[in-house]
């Protein structure tokens, strides 16, 4: 396996830049199976060093934004729009935007996933940063990620939980208690029925495959007939996976 047919111009194109130095490029697609199965003489690295460099210039790039673009936020709201912008399925999802996939060296066999494509587009950024220097990767990372925050200044970060309970311990300073009510159907299929409860006053009813999704759901049940807060269901973006 070597580098016969591979041909980054498109990408490139794109991408609307040259590289001064166009093996850091190959580098930063150059994923570690490919190197495994490599038979050419040269010597070759793979990606993997930097992926890392790439990830502390975006976590940079991403952090001097926000904090000059969203003077009013707080600190644990920086944190979460911080950590949606840079995490792996958003980074992959940039990486689609600019078909990186064809491009990337991988070995026989290998599918390219998310946390490939997402590794790669660190790696990517990482090179870019090494080539053109910084103000170059901030222009990248500007319009494959920032341009994001138009939209998610707009939503509340917070999960409906951890919203409710704010609310209930500034206005009435109580912690609110959840209790599952039922769990009907299989192991495998199961459905659970969740109150929320401030003290024995019940505010809020919700369900879901597990006893965290029907916490949730009661929880934005309660903000939206107590509190008059209408949270939708794709603004959770923390809500996290399922899990009784």
């Amino acid at each position: 396996m070597d580098f016969t047919g591979w041909n980054p111009a498109p990408l490139l194109e794109r991408l609307e830049l040259d590289f001064r130095n166009p093996m850091l490029l190959r580098t930063a697609l150059t994923h570690r199976s490919f190197v495994n199965e490599y038979t050419g003489d040269e010597a070759i690295e793979h990606n993997e060093r930097l992926e890392f460099l790439g990830d502390a210039v975006i976590e940079y790039v991403v952090t001097e934004y926000l904090f000059g673009a969203h003077p009013a936020a707080s600190e644990g709201r920086l944190t979460e729009m911080r950590s949606i912008l840079v995490k792996g399925d958003t980074l992959a999802r940039a990486a689609n935007t600019l078909d990186m996939q064809p491009y990337i060296l991988l070995a026989r066999g290998q599918p390219c996933t998310e946390y490939i494509l997402s590794c790669t587009l660190e790696a990517l950024f990482g090179a870019i940063n090494i080539d053109r220097g910084l103000p170059t990767a901030r222009l990248y990372i500007d319009h494959l990620l920032l341009r994001q925050t138009r939209e998610m200044a707009k939503i509340d970060l917070r999960d409906p939980k951890s919203r409710l309970q704010e609310e209930m311990q500034a206005q009435r300073r109580v912690t609110p208690r959840y209790e599952v009510l039922s769990a009907t159907g299989m192991d495998h299929a199961r459905t659970f029925v969740v109150a929320v409860f401030a003290n024995d006053e019940q505010l809020g009813v919700g369900q879901g495959s597990s006893k965290k999704q029907a916490q949730t759901d009661a929880a934005r049940d309660a903000l939206a007939k107590v509190f008059g807060i209408n949270l939708s269901i794709d603004r959770n973006p923390v809500e996290g996976r399922n899990s009784e």
